[in-house]
């Protein structure tokens, strides 16, 4: 997965520097929905802690369907934006792989470099 990340549609797109990989996050989404979820999540909390006595037991159930889809959607928007950050995380951990590489090969070529003019 070296050099590629994957966005939500499945299209694989080169990332070469640390800009590309933070562009790979869809920051806009997250700030974006992010306090869509939040307040969804409040709403569905508030709605369950107002039960009402007078509530029929199909009243009851038609609240309890209705607050069981929106949950359904809070997870499904929750699904798709952790698979995002998972790839971008991705990306940056085989990223880093590269780094620590090229710099251990930068060292080790230094050290011998300096070997050789010492000895010469």
């Amino acid at each position: 997965m070296s050099g590629w990340a994957t966005n939500s549609k499945g299209a694989h797109m080169s990332v070469t520097t640390v800009g590309g990989i933070l562009t790979t996050i869809p920051w806009k989404d997250i700030v974006k929905y992010g306090p869509t979820l939040l307040e969804a999540a409040r709403e569905l909390f508030k709605r369950s802690k107002e039960q009402s006595a007078k509530e029929t037991l199909e009243e009851r159930v038609e609240r309890l369907e209705g607050n069981e889809k929106v949950q359904a959607q809070l997870i499904e928007q929750l699904v798709e934006r952790q698979e995002l950050l998972l790839s971008a995380i991705q990306v940056i951990n085989s990223r880093l792989k590269l780094l620590f590489i090229c710099a251990l090969v930068t060292v080790v070529g230094l050290a011998t470099c300096i070997l050789v003019l010492l000895f010469k």
